[in-house]
């Protein structure tokens, strides 16, 4: 989605202004950040907010550079592959990744707390006879954005391929009876022909072989479900409103289920249990009805929190003006500021409170 959302919009509006990849990174790490920044959690916790906002990026510098070679299917055809050679060359060749991500360690680097205690507790002659050895912070990072290296190219394919496929389904539609459903017969059979295939072979392996398979496979049972979403004009124009709706909230429901849903024992760590608002855990199922409702009525006003802000901060139109520029300009020079201001005043008050 993060390949085919932005391809198709850069595609079809051609905006590549500042503006608009500021709101894009706004919407993406708002909360996040503020969650960092309040909880002293690391980035990676949230391993959703940096994944989307690489693979952003990656597509906004893929269609932004020479943009006009945007418009032939060549040219679109070039960039596409020049996409998939640089992820094989980051992901694919030893060393690469790790020249690449290393200096940005403070940004995408993290370890689980449990596991550098266990560590350090084996290291100072702990009770663990054995303790695990010490993780790679880029370990985490490396696993994440490895599994969907290659997917966001497969979205930006699907944007540029949409107005051809779209002319070719309404060809189809406009066949003769039997002519059209032979065509939407032969397109079903081969979508589920290949999920059940993918399926045996591949889904049902265990976790470490499919992961090890996962980045060039995950592309055939999206594909199959995009083959059966639009065979006939009744399933393309039909969609579920609670799943839509969940949609638009489904990066603050990520975020937020750390704090509202889920509960960790130790700062900046992955959670392990549900929260429980009921006393003495009972009533299991009544528990988890009241925590997904609060999660779920959170995460849809931290939505609209974060469009508002985003709207007022950063202002955007779809052709970048001067002023525009100048506002975007004054307004990230007042928030990096205030958030100096805050971050001094907060370590003089550490400070302060550790002499007193």
């Amino acid at each position: 989605m993060t390949g085919y959302g932005n391809g198709r919009l850069y595609l079809k509006t051609g905006d590549f202004t500042a503006g608009r990849v500021a709101q894009t990174l706004w919407r993406l790490n708002l909360l996040c950040a503020l969650c960092c920044l309040a909880l002293r959690n690391s980035y990676m916790l949230y391993y959703i907010c940096p994944m989307h906002t690489a693979f952003t990026l990656a597509v906004y510098g893929a269609l932004a550079v020479r943009p006009g070679m945007n418009g032939t299917r060549r040219g679109l055809a070039a960039k596409l592959v020049a996409c998939v050679a640089a992820v094989a060359l980051v992901w694919e060749v030893p060393g690469v990744f790790d020249a690449l991500w290393r200096p940005f360690t403070f940004l995408v680097g993290y370890v689980d707390p449990r596991r550098a205690a266990a560590v350090a507790a084996g290291a100072a002659g702990g009770s663990l006879a054995a303790p695990p050895p010490a993780r790679d912070p880029l370990h985490e990072w490396r696993f994440r954005s490895g599994l969907d290296r290659y997917i966001w190219i497969h979205g930006m394919l699907c944007a540029a391929l949409h107005p051809t496929l779209e002319g070719a389904l309404a060809r189809v539609d406009a066949a003769p009876r039997a002519r059209r459903w032979a065509a939407r017969g032969a397109v079903a059979a081969t979508a589920l022909a290949s999920l059940a295939a993918w399926h045996r072979t591949l889904f049902t392996l265990p976790k470490a072989r499919y992961n090890a398979l996962h980045p060039y496979t995950s592309w055939v049972p999206i594909t199959a479900w995009i083959a059966l979403r639009n065979l006939t004009p009744a399933l393309r124009t039909s969609s579920s409103t609670t799943l839509s709706w969940l949609g638009a909230v489904t990066l603050e429901t990520y975020v937020s289920q750390f704090h509202t849903w889920l509960v960790t024992d130790v700062p900046d760590g992955q959670p392990k249990a549900l929260l429980a608002l009921l006393p003495g855990g009972a009533w299991p199922l009544t528990n988890f009805v009241l925590t997904s409702a609060l999660a779920l009525t959170l995460s849809r006003r931290l939505f609209l929190l974060t469009a508002t802000l985003r709207d007022v901060v950063v202002p955007h139109a779809p052709r970048a003006t001067t002023t525009e520029t100048r506002l975007l300009a004054r307004n990230a020079g007042a928030a990096a500021a205030l958030g100096g201001g805050l971050w001094v005043a907060g370590r003089a008050a550490i400070a302060l409170a550790g002499v007193a």
